[in-house]
Formats: structure tokens, C-alpha cells, sequence
């Protein structure tokens, strides 16, 4: 079928995103009831000065935002996951980790099982410095960390799309984003430097104007994987 084209990996390009597209509408489903919600939280030991936000969810909607909690609570959250135990918390020293975990999710692989998507309604502490680390497959939603300070974002999956604001850094911060078919839309101050770097098959990135000239801390971006594509805007 391919044998008289100058260029047959290009022509595999079309099958593949037709596939890709058709694949996340097949198994994104129709949105949570509202009448499912189910309030839980996550309270650090006293003392805890850094944390961690882990997400293992497949077919998923984030949404959070950063706000003034009572002491000691790291995240409050309403939830449709019907799981046990869906949201751990962990304290080793003087930080916290905070699990969140999808039954659609086992034993580090993805699960896909019928049914309505999950969605997670969140508010985080604005007090503590905070890591992200996301590990999903067909998830989407807006993840604001605009007024507190992320010292870095780890994510791996497929299919998933999120919009990511973050403010000003204090510090050069490291954003990595590895897998396929995914999209990462960053959000930053107007005058906050962004470095983009990328490894795989046609990870696309879209570039402000004037990024390059920017100096300062610094957020470095990196895309490894294929089909993966990067936005990065100002606000």
C-alpha cells in the first residue's frame, strides 16, 4: 500500500490520528453525575514543611485549585471515586506524600471498566512548597498552582489533556512530561522564562513571542514520547 511512496512513515501519520481521536471519544463517556460526590481530605503530620501530590487515575477529570485550608490540612476534596482508600496520606520526616488512586487503576496499569468518568474537585494548601506527579491515561481538567510555589511536575500516561498554571518560580523547576498523545497547555506570568526541550516521535511545542528573551528562574519543560504536544501562554 505503501511501497510507491517517496515517504511511507508519513502516510502512517493519518491512520494514527484517526485512531488516536477516535480512541479517546470510544472511551471518555459521558460526565459524573453530580449527586455521586463524596467529601474526603488529607491532613499532614505537624511539622511537615514540603509535600507531594500523587494522581494514578484513568479516565478522570482534575480540577484544583490553591486556597487557605484549616492547619494541617494539605487537600480537601470532593470525589465520585467510589474506591476505599482512593486518597492515602504518607509522612516520612518533615514531608508528606498524598496518593490519589483510581480503581480503574491496579497495580500500576490501567484498567479501563465501563461506566462514568471519575472526577476530582480539589483545593490545596497555598502554605506548603509542593511536587506534582501525575501518572493517568484519558484524564483531563485545570490543575491552578498560580499562588504556591511547585518545586517540580512529573508526568507519564496517554491521551490525557491539562491545563497547568503556575506562578512565578523561585527557583530554576523542572517539568517533565513523558508518554503519547498528550497535551500540556502551561500557564505562567507574563515575564517568567520557559525552556522547552524534546525527545520522541513529533512532540509539537507552541512558543510565546518573546520567551527566549526572558531571564530569571526559570520553568525547563521537557517532552519525551511521541504525539505530544506543548503550549506555553502568558496571563
Amino acid at each position: 500500500m505503501f511501497g510507491r511512496s517517496r515517504t511511507p512513515w508519513t502516510v502512517l501519520l493519518s491512520p494514527l490520528s484517526i485512531m488516536s481521536t477516535l480512541g479517546y471519544v470510544a472511551w471518555r463517556g459521558p460526565t459524573p453525575q453530580s449527586t455521586a460526590w463524596a467529601e474526603v481530605q488529607a491532613v499532614g503530620d505537624q511539622g511537615v514543611e514540603t509535600w507531594t501530590l500523587e494522581a494514578n487515575v484513568a479516565r478522570a477529570d482534575l480540577n484544583l485549585r490553591v486556597g487557605s485550608l484549616p492547619p494541617g490540612v494539605l487537600l480537601q476534596a470532593r470525589t465520585t471515586s467510589t474506591t476505599d482508600g482512593s486518597l492515602r496520606v504518607s509522612d516520612r520526616g518533615d514531608s508528606s506524600r498524598v496518593s490519589l488512586r483510581s480503581h480503574r487503576w491496579q497495580s500500576g496499569g490501567v484498567h479501563v471498566l465501563p461506566g462514568r468518568r471519575e472526577a476530582w474537585n480539589m483545593h490545596v494548601t497555598n502554605t506548603l512548597p509542593l511536587r506534582l506527579r501525575l501518572s493517568t491515561a484519558f484524564a483531563e481538567g485545570e490543575l491552578n498552582f498560580q499562588t504556591t510555589e511547585v518545586t517540580g511536575v512529573d508526568h507519564e500516561g496517554a491521551f490525557n489533556d491539562f491545563t497547568l498554571h503556575l506562578g512565578e518560580p523561585r527557583a530554576d523547576t523542572r517539568l517533565n512530561l513523558e508518554g503519547a498523545f498528550n497535551k500540556l497547555e502551561l500557564v505562567v506570568p507574563a515575564d517568567t522564562p520557559v525552556r522547552v526541550s524534546s525527545d520522541g516521535f513529533i512532540n509539537v511545542v507552541d512558543r510565546r513571542p518573546n520567551g527566549r528573551a526572558l531571564n530569571g528562574p526559570t520553568y525547563r519543560v521537557h517532552s519525551d514520547g511521541a504525539f505530544n504536544r506543548v503550549v506555553i501562554r502568558s496571563e
